[in-house]
């Protein structure tokens, strides 16, 4: 059996695909498979106003890494809209990915996908999780510090095709 294989299974185990109710809204919570990418960059492109920030290429990197990995998205209708991906390596969580659809942001989307990312997190013992966000993004850092996360340094042009810094923020998290 593959590593693939492995972390499919422990991440269907502990997170099954299934309806999850958020502010009185239904949606289906489900594993990120490869056939899903396109339709994150899609979703990616609308919520960066053109831009896409991941490749498919950088997707399928990250699917494919040996450290285990988080791939989850919330769907309407059979369209994501709103995904998170992390990797878990050397006791920290990596969170690489948070992208919520403009139609359905400041609905509660965000903070059930990093709680799942929390709880998976504990699953695979880790002690801290991690991202970086865009200096100019106060809504995500408020988002961010409302979740306990804290900021721990800031990265010079850490988005280079910018030329914009970045904080990077942690989360410890507890044993449970």
């Amino acid at each position: 059996m593959t590593m693939i294989n492995n972390k499919e299974r422990l991440v269907q185990r502990v997170m099954p695909e299934r309806p999850v109710e958020i502010n009185g809204q239904e949606f289906l919570f489900k594993e990120i498979g490869y056939q899903d990418i396109k339709k994150l960059m899609q979703l990616q492109k609308e919520v960066y106003r053109g831009r896409i920030p991941w490749s498919r290429a950088a997707f399928l990197e990250e699917m494919n890494e040996a450290a285990p990995v988080f791939y989850m998205m919330l769907m309407v209708a059979k369209e994501p809209v709103a995904f998170v991906t992390a990797r878990f390596a050397e006791g920290v969580g990596q969170i690489s990915n948070l992208v919520v659809s403009s139609d359905f942001q400041r609905q509660g989307l965000a903070s059930f996908l990093l709680e799942q990312v929390k709880e998976i997190g504990c699953v695979y013992g880790v002690e801290k999780l991690t991202l970086e966000v865009r200096v100019s993004n106060t809504a995500a850092q408020e988002l961010y510090a409302k979740l306990g996360f804290e900021t721990i340094d800031q990265i010079e042009n850490y988005y280079y095709k910018e030329k914009e810094d970045a904080y990077k923020m942690h989360y410890l998290l507890e044993e449970k």
